[in-house]
């Protein structure tokens, strides 16, 4: 291809246009569409623009959803579900989603063996794979299980379910 060909005049329209267009994606705003007219390239180029836009505001809404339900609202499971071609995007979604089922399981196995500690069973261990700031909390639950249960022969050591002890466990007597 001749050099001439991919010189574009800076005073062309089409280019101000496009300019205008990769500053507003710079900036964040997935919103921006480039016009669908013409013929051949150009018209090739803005449809897979203009694509590219939505698949990016689809990707942030879905990442801000997920950052709500799951960090602020607390729920555990939420998935995003964004339809991205094969690539780099759609590995970001995967692993956002991975991200989320890990915790969300680390964190059901560490309620339910909070539960059984609160209802006076000890025999429950934390047994979900982690790592870092996880697996302490997983070992120093695991460790606690352990203590109580070896205090069983100490009166009261071992409490019923709260509707038998109204809520109080009694260590030692």
């Amino acid at each position: 291809m001749d050099q001439a060909q991919l010189t574009i005049s800076t005073s062309s329209p089409d280019l101000e246009r496009l300019f205008l267009f990769v500053c507003d994606l710079r900036r964040g705003d997935f919103s921006a569409r480039l016009p669908v007219e013409g013929a051949g390239r150009s018209k090739e180029i803005a449809v897979n623009l203009n694509r590219f836009c939505q698949d990016m505001a689809s990707l942030t809404s879905e990442v801000a959803r997920l950052a709500d339900e799951v960090g602020v609202q607390g729920k555990l499971g939420p998935t995003a579900d964004v339809v991205l071609p094969p690539g780099p995007w759609r590995q970001m979604v995967e692993t956002v989603n991975l991200l989320v089922y890990n915790l969300t399981a680390q964190i059901r196995d560490l309620r339910a063996t909070a539960t059984c500690m609160a209802e006076g069973d000890f025999s429950r261990r934390v047994t979900v794979g982690c790592d870092g700031e996880m697996l302490a909390l997983k070992e120093a639950m695991n460790v606690a299980c352990d203590r109580l249960r070896g205090r069983g022969d100490i009166p009261g050591g071992v409490v019923g379910p709260p509707e038998s002890t109204a809520g109080a466990a009694t260590i030692g007597g």
